[in-house]
């Protein structure tokens, strides 16, 4: 798979522009339902609701739900969200991209001056931070503060296992992420066959 198409960026701009920053705290609790496996999320910051189920008409890829039900032990293991995210891109058929995630005030590489290996391996160990959203063993939402983040989506749905048991849909996933930072969020889209970061507006 090459440079993506002007169809396959249009898919992605309800990433850019979305969400507005709040004061409410990171921790939120979780609501549990009786008989349910999973508890049910409220007050998610930028939110304030549960996250949206999958459109029934456009359900998220159960391939990949199924795949990514270990991310939470595999990352407190030690596995990278970058190399968890790029897995999921080839369980979904090659199909979306990872979205990387990164303060606004980062320097992105450029493809016209760095090298950009085959295989992404994220250079971003710069003095910028970026929190990200995580479920806690208690139900609550909380941050992680790293220097980037990486999900894969397929250009409807956000995949974060150590998040959700779902899909979630993109504008929940980048209100909660706006909601977690005191500044810009930044962000590109990564094709794991070709190494490439594009920005996710034409």
């Amino acid at each position: 798979m090459g440079s993506p198409t002007a169809a396959v960026i249009a898919s992605y701009k309800a990433l850019s522009h979305i969400g507005v920053k709040t004061t409410e705290t990171v921790a939120h609790r979780w609501k549990s339902g009786v008989n349910k496996v999973e508890p049910e999320v409220s007050g998610i910051p930028g939110l304030e609701r549960p996250f949206r189920v999958p459109n029934i008409d456009y359900p998220s890829n159960k391939a990949v739900v199924d795949a990514m039900q270990d991310t939470a032990s595999r990352m407190c293991d030690g596995v990278d969200c970058s190399e968890i995210a790029e897995q999921l891109f080839y369980v979904a058929g090659e199909k979306g991209y990872v979205v990387v995630f990164r303060n606004g005030n980062s320097i992105w590489p450029s493809p016209l001056s760095e090298n950009i290996m085959p295989k992404f391996s994220p250079p971003f160990n710069d003095a910028y931070e970026f929190n990200y959203p995580t479920k806690e063993w208690n139900g609550n939402i909380g941050s992680v503060t790293e220097s980037y983040h990486a999900v894969y989506s397929d250009g409807r749905y956000i995949y974060d296992g150590a998040l959700h048991t779902d899909g979630i849909p993109i504008s929940d996933y980048m209100k909660l992420v706006n909601a977690l930072n005191d500044t810009r969020v930044s962000y590109r889209l990564y094709n794991p066959n070709d190494g490439g970061l594009f920005k996710g507006t034409p």
